[in-house]
């Protein structure tokens, strides 16, 4: 079983990404490195928090992310969404949706 680790700057973004925008969906990805059988999550890049549901917009904004993450050499690791009622729980259609084509893209990948 692959341990999971998460930094400090990865979780602090996420979180001030969702309590900047407290009325909104918010949408997010994590970028990981993988060493010595962990997976460690670096950091985090916000995506929206406007869209209810996913555009082309997102698709540019993963193939962004993904740029950037190679530059790195990190890869995709983790996609995130809050919903603004906090009594939602699960993914909607659209956000399983992108966490599956995150998926096909590595076999690493979290929704949460």
């Amino acid at each position: 079983m692959t341990e999971h680790i998460v930094s400090s700057q990865a979780y602090a973004k996420a979180v001030l990404h969702c309590a900047k925008y407290p009325w909104a969906t918010v949408h997010g990805l994590f970028l990981t490195e993988h060493q010595d059988g962990k997976t460690r999550y670096v950091d985090a890049i916000p995506l929206a928090h406007t869209w209810p549901q996913l555009t082309p917009m997102f698709d540019v904004a993963v193939q962004q992310a993904s740029i950037y993450a190679q530059s790195k050499q990190l890869s995709i690791g983790g996609y995130y969404v809050a919903y603004e009622d906090p009594t939602d729980v699960q993914l909607s259609a659209s956000s399983a949706l992108l966490a599956t084509a995150l998926l096909a893209a590595g076999d690493r990948v979290v929704a949460f």
